[in-house]
């Protein structure tokens, strides 16, 4: 029987981010001014859940210092903003998934 994953199991416990309801009324008082809106290939869900380093350490349950160790060993991806290292949620739990390890039984 192959496990579950980290997402499916958010997804029926209806997990949701803290910030989905921000991001939503955020996007309606944009639209409600006439501000530009991003093309649909550079907003992708991917793009909106990018965490920093408190955040990502938070998500996996580490330290800061663990996480920008394992960037500077690229043993998690990053996406560079300048000097500032953001990292995909969708990459943190894949990297997740791959330490998953089943029960003997």
């Amino acid at each position: 029987m192959k496990p579950e994953s980290i997402k499916n199991i958010r997804e029926k416990a209806g997990y949701k981010p803290w910030y989905a309801d921000i991001m939503l009324q955020i996007e309606k008082i944009e639209k409600a001014r006439g501000v530009p809106q991003v093309p649909d290939h550079l907003s992708g869900e991917s793009m909106k859940k990018l965490l920093t380093a408190p955040e990502a350490a938070s998500f996996m349950r580490s330290s800061i210092h663990t996480i920008r160790a394992w960037t500077n060993q690229r043993r998690i991806p990053v996406v560079k903003a300048g000097r500032k290292c953001l990292y995909r949620q969708e990459d943190l739990e894949k990297f997740l998934e791959k330490g998953y390890r089943p029960a003997k039984d």
